[in-house]
């Protein structure tokens, strides 16, 4: 039982990464936002704007430059009922909240175009766990009978990081209707690396060893661009907003590939070295179209959002050649990372409450569906079966949160609590003479997220305009 519970949290951290990975709208930007929950393509206030809908950069009066002073998350993930109802395995994390960084720019001869530049982390997301546990006792090869020692070393190392530079152009058509235009280039980092030992020593009349070593890895990069263009109409009783974000452009992107394995003690011994670099590698995001309302209700506000998201045929995110160093040509290993899309829908809803002209409560409630029907993941690399092993993870998120208004700046306290729960099959990451586990096995995985945000909203961008039109003034006379 302890083997397996050591296992297994391997697997926990991992299931995280990769439920990232699967969903659009894990990550929010900017206070209001983080607490409105992304309900805010037609009702964005402040300068992330040019993520939500570069349209309001033209139309929103007094946009707010926004400086989250602390944003941290603490994530805890949970397994419980692997093998028993009394099997639970927790972890938990404490981080920096993604951020994003944006400014101005006026020209004197465009009074009315308006330009703004973004710096984004889109995600970050590092983890390193590893275990040396102690000797241990127990029947953990089924094919030997008797006690073994064992002992058993776990290492693991995940990482994301997106990092989104770009800029925005926006134009007011009229009073009511305005353009606009997001550009990013982003630099994606996407690394899983597994390494794990296991020694028996088996009873018998020579105390025979058995040694088992697997150490397996992958890193992705990819280089390009993505666009936004936004719509957005001011009406006589709410805003409306449309916001369209075009399929990735790759500009640069390779694989790396490494694969070790050795099995000592046994008759069917196994010793495994590979390497691959500069892979042919694809990174695929789809077409998406949000279309938001801001509708007033007295002094409150109401956010609604709906999202669609265009499916990904199958394709292969990281070609990986057949391992040439097997000892049976006949039998060579094959491993895939292909990945393969579905279309969905995610809503969002948020209120902006008035209480007082110094007061104001934020509430929120949005869907973050999974996106996978195939997935390119770890666990199909180290599972010693020929089954496939995909999951889907469906995230649900709740914002609270209040407002405190001053002459100077706007002062945002709340958080965002994200949840979701899913099923996974076990895989089987012992080779055949050790294998101690079930393919039947069902593992339930709970994760829970954490966001406390202490935002100010500096409302600058007014007196800026209001100088920059007196200076071209004084310029013409």
């Amino acid at each position: 039982m302890r083997l397996k519970g050591l296992f297994l949290l391997f697997l926990t951290s991992s299931i995280v990464t990769y439920g990232q990975l699967g969903n659009y709208k894990y990550e929010n930007y900017g206070s209001r936002s983080i607490l409105l929950s992304g309900s805010v393509t037609g009702s964005v206030q402040d300068l992330e704007l040019t993520y939500y809908n570069p349209a309001r950069l033209a139309q929103v009066d007094n946009p707010l430059f926004s400086i989250n002073a602390k944003a941290y998350q603490l994530s805890n993930l949970r397994l419980e009922d692997a093998f028993g109802n009394e099997t639970v395995l927790e972890d938990s994390n404490f981080e920096g909240v993604p951020s994003m960084l944006v400014g101005t720019i006026r020209f004197k001869n465009l009074e009315d175009h308006y330009f703004a530049y973004s710096f984004i982390t889109k995600s970050r997301y590092n983890i390193r766990l590893g275990l040396d546990p102690d000797i241990d006792s127990g029947d953990v090869i089924p094919e030997v009978p008797g006690i073994e020692e064992f002992t058993n070393q776990i290492s693991l190392e995940t990482g994301i990081k997106e990092e989104w530079i770009g800029v925005t152009w926006a134009y007011p058509i009229n009073e009511t209707l305005s353009v606009g235009v997001s550009g990013f280039y982003s630099s994606f980092r996407y690394s899983q690396n597994n390494s794990s030992q296991f020694a028996a020593m088996i009873e018998s009349p020579e105390d025979d060893v058995l040694l088992y070593n697997q150490s397996i890895g992958f890193t992705h990069k990819s280089d390009g661009l993505f666009w936004k263009a936004g719509l957005s109409w001011k009406l006589s009783k709410f805003d409306l907003g449309l916001n369209i974000s075009f399929p990735y452009i790759e500009i640069l992107s390779d694989g790396d590939f490494r694969y070790d394995e050795y099995l000592a003690g046994t008759d069917q011994d196994i010793l495994i070295k590979e390497r691959f670099r500069d892979l042919d590698a694809k990174r695929k995001m789809p077409l998406s179209l949000a279309l938001g309302a801001g509708i007033p209700i007295g002094k409150s506000t109401l956010s609604a959002n709906i999202e669609w998201y265009n499916g990904i045929n199958s394709y292969t995110r990281i070609a990986i050649p057949e391992l040439e160093s097997t000892i049976d040509d006949d039998d060579r290993l094959e491993f895939n990372l292909d990945e393969e899309l579905t279309a969905l829908i995610n809503f969002a809803l948020g209120v902006e409450l008035y209480i007082s002209p110094r007061f104001n409560l934020f509430g929120s409630f949005s869907t973050d569906f999974s996106a996978y029907e195939d997935n390119p993941n770890i666990f199909d690399l180290i599972d010693q079966t020929e089954d496939e092993i995909n999951y889907a993870t469906d995230y649900y998120h709740f914002g609270v949160g209040g407002e405190l208004k001053f002459s100077w700046a706007d002062l945002i306290l709340g958080t965002n609590y994200t949840a979701s729960s899913s099923n996974f099959p076990q895989p089987q990451i012992l080779p055949d003479p050790i294998r101690n586990t079930n393919p039947d096995d069902q593992a339930t995985f709970k994760t829970s997220r954490w966001q406390f945000i202490i935002g100010i909203d500096i409302p600058f961008f007014t007196s800026q305009l209001e100088s920059f039109r007196k200076s071209s003034s004084d310029d013409s006379d």
